[in-house]
């Protein structure tokens, strides 16, 4: 999650530099108090997904399908709440499993590393 939160909110987001849709039309009445900085990517939708993935690819697969519903629910939230475009939604829903999968990579390096060591 810290990876997923690193690479969303801390590099994408600033090299986007991308405005929210309440920012761009401020016509809609919010619901909620404008949030502060870019739109792109939706870091609650990234963190919600690398989650029910992380708990997914640990084998829990009851847990981490019922944790997809809820991060699908989080990422409607986005757009439903006009703080997020679909494609901020869907690029954080995407970077989830791709961050997940490049730990898993990296560990298995780092088990092959030490195996050939010793």
């Amino acid at each position: 999650m810290l990876l997923c939160g690193l690479l969303c909110d801390g590099i994408l987001k600033n090299l986007a530099a991308r405005p929210r849709p309440c920012d761009v039309n401020r016509t809609v009445h919010m619901l909620v108090a404008r949030p502060f900085g870019w739109s792109f990517p939706s870091g609650h939708s990234a963190s919600s997904f690398t989650l029910a993935s992380a708990v997914w690819f640990s084998g829990r697969r009851k847990a981490g399908g019922a944790l997809f519903v809820f991060a699908a629910l989080i990422g409607f939230s986005r757009l439903y709440l006009y703080v997020h475009y679909p494609s901020d939604v869907l690029c954080g829903v995407l970077s989830a499993p791709s961050a997940q999968i490049r730990v898993c990579i990296w560990r298995q390096g780092r088990k092959r590393f030490a195996d050939e060591t010793y």
